[in-house]
C-alpha cells in the first residue's frame, strides 16, 4: 500500500534542487583520460498543498525532474592488430568487412598470441525522468471521506551495447490511479472501499548503425550479432527490440472493528492483471564461432 501526504487547510509550497558533478569524483582505474569521465546530475522539484474548498476539499501535488549525464568507461575485447593482419590465419574476404567493424585495440593484447586485445572507451549514459503525483481529499460529511490520487513516472535511459556505435535506449512510462472511500459506520466500525488501476510500460529500443549490405537477412537494414568466443558481441544485443506492458486493476473492501483492546480486520480483494510482452530474439540473425581462428 502506498501512503502519501494529503493537503491541509493551509497553503504550503516547497521546492528543492540537488546538483552533483564530477569535480569531486575519483578517476576510475580503467579510465582512459587523466580526469574522471564527465558527470553531471540535476534533480529538482516542487510541491504544493492547500484547500480548494475550505474544510471540504484539499489538494496536494508534487513534481520532480531528473537530468543526468553519466560518463562511464567500458572495456571491451576486440581482435588484435596481429589477428587483423592474418597472424592467426588467412582472413576470409567475406569476413573482412565484419572484422573491420571491430574498433582498433587501444590497450595491450590479452595473453600470448591469443589475437585478442582490449578496447576501452568513455561514453555518456544520459538519463531523463519526470515524476508527478497529485492527490485530492474530500470531507463529504463527519463520517465520510474520499480521495483520488494520480501518479505518473516516465523515464528514458541510453546504455552502451559493447561498442561506441551500438546503444540500447530504455523507455518506461508508468501511471497509477487510486480512488478510495471511507465511512465511519460507528465509533467502533470503519469501512474502506478502494479501486486502483495501473499501467506499466517498458520498451527497449536498439540504436544501431544502418548496414544493409552486411545484414544477415535480406531486406533488413541492420546486421545481426556476431558472437566470437573471447570477444565482445558485435552487433549489439540479440534481444531487442522488446516491450513489456502491464495493465493492473484492483477492487477491495476492508472493514476494521474495535472492541476494547482488540482489533478485528477483514475484507476482500479482487485483482486482474493483463500483460502484453514482445521479445524479439535473434530477429536479425546470429553467427556464433568457437574461437577467433574459426571466425
Amino acid at each position: 500500500m502506498l501512503v502519501t501526504k494529503s493537503g491541509t487547510s493551509t497553503r504550503r509550497v516547497s521546492g528543492f534542487e540537488f546538483f552533483r558533478d564530477s569535480a569531486l569524483d575519483a578517476r576510475a582505474f580503467f579510465a582512459r583520460g587523466a580526469e574522471p569521465p564527465p558527470f553531471r546530475r540535476h534533480q529538482f522539484g516542487a510541491s504544493f498543498g492547500g484547500p480548494l474548498v475550505k474544510n471540504h476539499l484539499f489538494f496536494f501535488g508534487g513534481a520532480e525532474r531528473l537530468k543526468e549525464n553519466l560518463g562511464t568507461t567500458t572495456n571491451s575485447t576486440v581482435p588484435s592488430d596481429a589477428a587483423r593482419s592474418g597472424a592467426l590465419g588467412v582472413v576470409n574476404p567475406i569476413v573482412r568487412p565484419y572484422l573491420d567493424l571491430f574498433p582498433r585495440a587501444n590497450s595491450g593484447e590479452i595473453g600470448v598470441n591469443s589475437g585478442i586485445a582490449m578496447f576501452s572507451f568513455e561514453h555518456n549514459q544520459p538519463t531523463r525522468e519526470t515524476f508527478f503525483q497529485g492527490r485530492f481529499d474530500s470531507a463529504l460529511s463527519a463520517s465520510d471521506t474520499a480521495l483520488v490520487r494520480y501518479t505518473s513516472d516516465g523515464a528514458n535511459q541510453t546504455n552502451t551495447a559493447g561498442f561506441p556505435d551500438y546503444e540500447v535506449e530504455s523507455v518506461s512510462r508508468n501511471q497509477f490511479l487510486t480512488a478510495e472511500y471511507r465511512r465511519i459506520v460507528s465509533p467502533a466500525l470503519l469501512n474502506t472501499v478502494r479501486f486502483s488501476h495501473s499501467r506499466l510500460r517498458f520498451e527497449g529500443v536498439p540504436v544501431f548503425p544502418m548496414a544493409p549490405a552486411l545484414a544477415f537477412i535480406a531486406g533488413q537494414s541492420e546486421m545481426g550479432v556476431i558472437n566470437v568466443n573471447g570477444l565482445t558481441l558485435l552487433g549489439g544485443t540479440a534481444q531487442n527490440p522488446n516491450t513489456s506492458n502491464s495493465f493492473y486493476w484492483t477492487l477491495s473492501n476492508d472493514a476494521s472493528y474495535v472492541k476494547g483492546r482488540h482489533l478485528l480486520k477483514g475484507g476482500a480483494l479482487l485483482e486482474h492483471l493483463r500483460t502484453n510482452k514482445l521479445t524479439a530474439t535473434n530477429i536479425r540473425g546470429t553467427y556464433t564461432f568457437s574461437n577467433l581462428q574459426s571466425f
